[in-house]
């Protein structure tokens, strides 16, 4: 049910769309934080700006970047719908995240999985 996406199934805009929404900015210091987000597989790269609101967007906003999360689009996917944790995605390297130390600990806590992780989870523990 929730198995390893097809090519054509991995839109790097639906994904950061996704992601944005599930920040959790009060996690995050400001008044501005930014992520930038360039996918090592696709040319299209997004930076995703905290500030009173959570805002996706998809040319260089020209502020300064507290973190820099790397991956290619399917380690991305597998991390935020759940298949995976954040934590292990960055410890086996399919994902990076660069910044300070307390700005990448404010993203690690921010960052929030697809609403549908934990059935994910199960689902790939019970194998059906």
């Amino acid at each position: 049910m929730f198995g390893e996406p097809a090519a054509e199934e991995l839109d790097p805009d639906l994904l950061l769309w996704w992601l944005h929404r599930q920040i959790d900015s009060a996690d995050l210091p400001g008044p501005r934080f930014t992520v930038y987000v360039p996918f090592s597989d696709h040319p299209n790269r997004y930076w995703i700006v905290v500030e009173d609101d959570v805002s996706l967007c998809l040319a260089d906003p020209g502020f300064e970047v507290d973190v820099t999360v790397r991956a290619n689009r399917a380690a991305l996917y597998q991390t935020y719908l759940g298949q995976r944790s954040l934590a292990e995605a960055r410890r086996d390297g399919s994902v990076t995240v660069d910044g300070s130390q307390t700005a990448v600990r404010a993203f690690f806590e921010a960052f929030r999985q697809s609403p549908v992780a934990a059935i994910v989870r199960e689902e790939g523990r019970t194998g059906r």
